[in-house]
């Protein structure tokens, strides 16, 4: 094959390549030092305020870091500072002060995406060359998880049909649109054999606002595990003596030993609104929560053998 051939080629770009080259810019590479070691991995660049340029990276990696440098597409590192981390997430906060204009990432709605989309996943380059990593597939399932078993308060993931390697994480999950949909991450407690998995980016912006303004995350904790009615089939609510026409919620399918909710709520139960909020998603009930330290109270109503109920909850 001549070198014709070769640019001929390029001819069969798909969508996948036009999203890996849209990435690129908005990946970087976090090297991380303590005094007797260095390790590298990937960040995104997440958002550009007053010229001040923030980050998410693996908690994992910048944890106990002495400090970290910041490398971009460009080839040029500078230092990066660290925010805030959340163990709970995952995921770490960084700034720098880049002397040139930079592409962050352009943020998706994570609650949109659904079971069989496409997407592909992008991390930064590897050390030894200017090539990306990427993977591509569909999006196997979505729900709560915990991303460890220290770990008792559920995170939203995105699972995904192909594997993410210890390399990728911190890269990030896009869809078709070249979005971003999620972060990339290791598996969590309990995961599904063979899948990848991403913070959604919609449980990364409640991150972002509390590492940003706090640099820790606080969230009250409810001790319940629950899903959308919204994604219910008919059968299901059958099962649950739900109406059919019960679109919003939060069906609790488990209540933690002593949680906050042990002995309140129970599995079956249907959260309607918190705070007067109705909850026609999991984002509304996750932003709720967050906005909570423990030991606030919630206000909750919610559905219990077909009756209505209001109560106020402490939360843990």
């Amino acid at each position: 094959m001549d070198v014709s051939d070769d640019v001929n080629a390029r001819k069969y770009l798909t969508e996948v390549t036009s999203i890996v080259d849209s990435a690129r810019a908005s990946l970087v590479r976090i090297d991380a030092y303590t005094e007797d070691r260095a390790v590298s991995g990937n960040g995104v660049i997440y958002s550009n305020v007053d010229n001040i340029v923030y980050i998410f990276t693996p908690y994992n990696l910048v944890h106990g870091a002495s400090y970290q440098t910041v490398t971009f597409d460009s080839g040029v590192t500078i230092d990066g500072y660290l925010i805030g981390e959340d163990f709970t997430s995952g995921l770490a906060l960084l700034a720098c002060y880049p002397p040139f204009s930079v592409r962050t990432m352009t943020l998706g709605n994570s609650d949109a995406v659904v079971d069989g989309q496409y997407v592909a996943a992008v991390s930064a380059r590897r050390q030894e060359s200017a090539a990306v990593i990427s993977s591509f597939g569909i999006v196997s399932s979505s729900g709560m998880y915990r991303t460890s078993i220290l770990s008792r308060i559920y995170t939203d993931m995105l699972a995904v049909d192909f594997s993410i390697t210890e390399d990728m994480y911190g890269g990030a999950l896009m869809n078709i649109k070249g979005e971003i949909v999620g972060i990339l991450v290791s598996s969590p407690f309990q995961s599904i054999t063979g899948c990848g998995y991403a913070l959604s980016i919609n449980e990364a912006k409640l991150v972002y606002d509390q590492l940003l303004y706090k640099g820790s995350v606080t969230r009250g904790n409810p001790g319940i595990v629950y899903r959308e009615v919204s994604y219910m089939e008919s059968y299901e609510k059958n099962q649950l003596d739900i109406p059919l026409d019960q679109n919003t919620g939060m069906l609790i399918t488990h209540v933690w030993d002593e949680g906050a909710a042990q002995h309140t709520l129970k599995a079956g139960d249907v959260i309607l609104s918190a705070d007067g909020e109705s909850l026609t998603t999991a984002q509304v009930f996750r932003r709720v929560l967050y906005s909570h330290n423990p030991g606030d109270t919630v206000d909750l109503v919610f559905l219990s053998d077909g009756e209505q109920h209001s109560i106020s909850l402490m939360l843990k």
